[in-house]
């Protein structure tokens, strides 16, 4: 008959197999269990199952050969059980010890992997919580010099206090909204920004997709107006954006397909004007039920980003006390392009084309206010000095009437940027800008500006 030993030291050595394997899963608590990893658990705490319930055959049979004198079914060579009688007691004592000690290190590991399948599970539930809620917000703080005709006061200012969250209703669906409590002559003001609802028609990986994009949101056109404030190397957009698209946004819809792992087209319908154009400002939106459309195609890789876009519809008439401008045509051409690594890699250049036909807005009226071809660009070019210190020089142009001349406006700056943290990064910016319709008809603005972001 086999020792009761000879029983033993294998069930301990799965045992001890299994430890280990719990002690190495334990060690990467952190990390979820792979499906090997608990393949193997669940066959050596089988296997050690299966030992145990062997053992107690074993030590059944032994207890009634020892009652009876008569050969153990399970001994092959029906020897008769050994003569000292307190020495197999003794082992059955210990066998049963192990077996007990067996029995509870089985519960303890079945225990420890329920409780890290709990925790996964409330970890990724906890995950995908926190996924739901995004908040983007920013706060600029600056001193602002300038001998601008008519513009505001040399003084220090909340330039912008944006309030921005992004919520994920599902895999495929999300909202977008964004404050700025600090518009308005005083500073004080609150305004919507942006109010966009984003569904994902055809999610993908490496690629846009297919994407449907509605609501108060930037424009799709060139790249400045999209470009959040919190990113520009210079304090404010160039003069063309402000006037021609006061406010960057839009109330309409417009749907974006990705054509392929580096580019995408998009065509929307959208008002005729921006929620904060002079001639939209204070009236109920979609003005004399004009609408305008967009469309362009974008591509891009991790050092160049190329676009091609367009805006058509018409500017509805205006009427301000006893005098109404005319309705007229509203179109505009954007080719815009960056290249980062421009001949050295910490060298960058970003521009943008703009070809038109609108009048200029204005919250006067007047029969002669027409329509004019327009014409605009500018290029910003900027040097990296380290991870911290940023130099950027732009220049632009924007000539309001082609058919006339002496009447365009032109202006150049510099910037310089560091940044304390990712977070957080201070500018200066020193900007001349020569407007033959002002006098006098050059001025300059001195910025020093900190921001924080989250």
């Amino acid at each position: 008959m086999r020792e009761p030993s000879d029983i033993v030291r294998p069930v301990v050595g799965v045992v001890l197999a299994v430890l280990v394997l719990s002690a190495a899963a334990f060690a990467q608590a952190s990390k979820p269990l792979s499906d090997a990893q608990k393949t193997r658990l669940r066959s050596a705490l089988e296997t050690t199952k299966q030992r145990v319930v062997s053992l107690k055959q074993q030590t059944a049979l032994w207890s009634s050969s020892l009652s009876s004198s008569q050969p153990s079914p399970d001994d092959e060579n029906g020897s008769e059980p050994p003569a000292n009688g307190e020495e197999v007691l003794q082992k059955l004592v210990e066998i049963e010890q192990k077996l007990s000690d067996m029995q509870r290190a089985i519960e303890d590991i079945q225990g420890w992997i329920e409780g890290q399948t709990e925790s996964l599970m409330v970890m990724s539930n906890d995950i995908t919580e926190i996924k739901r809620f995004r908040a983007g917000n920013y706060m600029q703080f600056q001193y602002r010099d300038t001998n601008e005709p008519g513009g505001t006061p040399d003084a220090f200012a909340m330039r912008r206090v944006r309030l921005s969250q992004t919520n994920l209703i599902d895999p495929r669906t999300s909202m977008r909204l964004s404050f700025d409590v600090a518009t308005g002559t005083d500073t004080l003001q609150a305004q919507l920004r942006d109010a966009q609802l984003i569904y994902d028609i055809e999610p993908s990986d490496v690629k846009v997709g297919v994407q449907l994009l509605l609501g108060q949101q930037a424009l799709p056109l060139g790249y400045e107006l999209e470009r959040s404030s919190g990113e520009r190397e210079f304090p404010e957009r160039t003069y063309v954006n402000r006037v021609m698209f006061n406010g960057e946004r839009g109330r309409g819809l417009y749907l974006r397909y990705g054509t392929g792992a580096s580019s995408l087209v998009h065509l929307g319908v959208w008002d005729a004007l921006t929620f904060n154009d002079p001639e939209q400002r204070g009236r109920a939106p979609g003005v004399a039920n004009r609408l305008a459309m967009t469309g362009g195609l974008r591509v891009y890789s991790t050092t160049y980003d190329l676009g091609v876009s367009g805006f058509f519809g018409k500017r509805p008439a205006f009427t301000a006390g006893n005098a109404t401008s005319p309705e007229v045509d509203r179109r505009f051409i954007f080719v815009d392009g960056s290249y980062i690594g421009l001949l050295i890699p910490n060298l960058f250049v970003r521009g943008e084309v703009m070809f038109g036909k609108d009048r200029v807005p204005s919250t006067t009226a007047a029969p002669t206010r027409t329509a004019t071809d327009m014409l605009a660009w500018h290029v910003v070019l900027g040097y990296n000095l380290s991870t911290r210190n940023q130099l950027a020089l732009r220049y632009e142009s924007f000539d309001p009437d082609r058919d006339t001349s002496g009447n365009a406006v032109h202006g150049y700056g510099a910037a310089y940027i560091y940044y304390i943290n990712p977070g957080a990064r201070v500018t200066a910016a020193y900007e001349v800008l020569f407007d033959p319709a002002r006098k006098p008809n050059r001025y300059h603005t001195t910025t020093l500006r900190l921001q924080f972001r989250m």
